[in-house]
């Protein structure tokens, strides 16, 4: 079971010491003035933010968080519910307030930070997937940067994606001439069919035996950590 809470106005929840203050001035036509509140759009703000979040909901099990978005997770409904009181009760000790209409409570799936989780694991989020299948052909380094981000963020769901991407991360050497090949063509197709093959990452059971499997190439190296399902036959 999962729910999915969304603090409200996030960072203007956070009230800054008078010495901090000093650090967030502004100089406008009317004077100086200084945020009361952690303020948007300086560098520090995500980390202090997550920082902050994080102290408040230590050793909670069950809880991740990322900024202001965090989900809560239980194995039934009797558990889940006690992990939301306790979250619920640090909030309030704090002060920090939720939006409700950005909340999901007690989902059999749910969908975070572009993945989609329910009982079964992790998966690629529709939405998501949907961008990357309609992401056209590159045309300069700019423009494959920006699709091998966006491959990378699911990379984990695609096996020896580093050596599949070679020749598109060579095009990104300094000194190399743009040059989109027939080869480049193809793992750009490749790896983006790859994505549409609704691949599940399960979740860890300390019940279950784990393999580590380690292999390099010439072009990449990598680690898959996995469960070994014992036969039922």
């Amino acid at each position: 079971m999962f729910t999915k809470i969304d603090l409200s106005q996030a960072y203007a929840q956070l009230e800054l010491d008078e010495e901090s203050k000093r650090l967030v001035a502004i100089n406008t036509h009317r004077g100086l003035f200084v945020y009361n509140r952690l303020p948007y759009g300086i560098s520090s703000a995500p980390g202090i933010f997550q920082q902050m979040i994080e102290q408040t909901l230590a050793g909670i099990k069950g809880v991740a968080i990322f900024l202001d978005d965090i989900l809560i997770t239980g194995r039934n409904k009797l558990e889940h519910l006690n992990t939301l009181r306790i979250v619920f009760e640090k909030l309030k000790h704090c002060g920090l307030k939720l939006r409700k209409d950005k909340c999901d409570f007690f989902r059999s799936e749910i969908t975070y930070l572009g993945h989609t989780i329910n009982k079964d694991g992790l998966n690629t989020s529709p939405d998501k997937i949907e961008a990357i299948l309609n992401a056209k052909m590159p045309s300069n380094v700019t423009e494959l940067k920006a699709f091998l981000g966006l491959i990378n963020y699911y990379g984990k769901f695609i096996p020896n994606l580093s050596s599949k991407l070679h020749a598109l991360y060579f095009l990104l050497k300094k000194d190399v001439v743009w040059n989109w090949n027939d080869t480049c063509q193809d793992v750009f197709n490749s790896v983006k069919n790859e994505l549409t093959s609704h691949k599940i990452l399960v979740h860890y059971n300390p019940k279950l035996p784990v393999t580590l499997a380690c292999d390099a190439s010439a072009y990449g190296l990598g680690a898959v950590i996995s469960h070994r399902y014992l036969s039922k036959w």
